[in-house]
């Protein structure tokens, strides 16, 4: 370059040409040190932002593992109760299907008239309502149950799905700020050898002036 060229040359200048070469070359390694310096600034947030994009990433990837244990949890429950349901309903049936065929609960009659007084015939009677009652709220409890169970899962299976969303928002940020940072640690290197060429430069300057202001005295 033009610059090179007065450097390299530089020694048949005259003591006025050399002093402008050599201010020239302080301002540009001035200049070189604060770009450096604001690179490295740069260099040390963004590792601290990767540094915490790591965590949070580390931190969305743990409760994403959580969750789906809590739906593989959730989702036995739900067997469990899909299974209890079709026991309990299959009993229900039965005892519907047993009624009829005994024309409406005739070994019921039986059993209420068999008792030996109005006190224990009723006492009977609330029995046998009881266990017709309670095969039905079993039935409705496991039914409610299960929608409850599945309305859990609907629900983690959607918390599960925000956060994938950003856990892939999140690594994505995090890739861009390593190649940011990649960039930034060449224009690093880069200064740092414009930075110690500029010295050289300057040192050589530096012998070259005191050598014209030798001549010159």
């Amino acid at each position: 370059t033009a610059t090179t060229e007065i450097y390299t040359l530089s020694y048949t200048l005259s003591l006025h040409d050399a002093l402008p070469i050599f201010a020239e070359n302080k301002r540009i390694l001035l200049s070189t040190q604060k770009e450096k310096r604001n690179t490295l600034h740069q260099l040390t947030t963004i590792n601290k932002i990767i540094e915490q994009r790591t965590e949070l990433i580390e931190g969305i990837q743990t409760e994403i593992i959580v969750t789906d244990g809590d739906i593989f949890t959730q989702t036995m429950r739900l067997e469990t109760l899909k299974f209890d349901y079709e026991r309990e309903n299959e009993k229900l049936l039965k005892t519907v299907r047993k009624a009829y065929k005994t024309r409406k609960s005739s070994r019921e009659i039986v059993f209420l008239y068999s008792s030996n007084n109005f006190k224990q015939a009723l006492k009977r009677w609330k029995y046998l309502k009881k266990l017709s009652d309670y095969r039905k709220q079993q039935v409705a409890s496991i039914q409610i149950q299960a929608q409850q169970v599945s309305d859990a899962i609907s629900e983690l299976n959607h918390t599960k799905k925000q956060k994938v969303t950003l856990l892939t928002a999140k690594e994505r940020e995090k890739q861009e700020l390593e190649t940011d940072k990649s960039t930034k640690q060449k224009l690093v290197v880069e200064l740092s050898s414009r930075e110690k060429e500029l010295r050289e430069k300057i040192r050589e300057n530096e012998r070259q002036v005191a050598k014209l202001y030798r001549d010159w005295e």
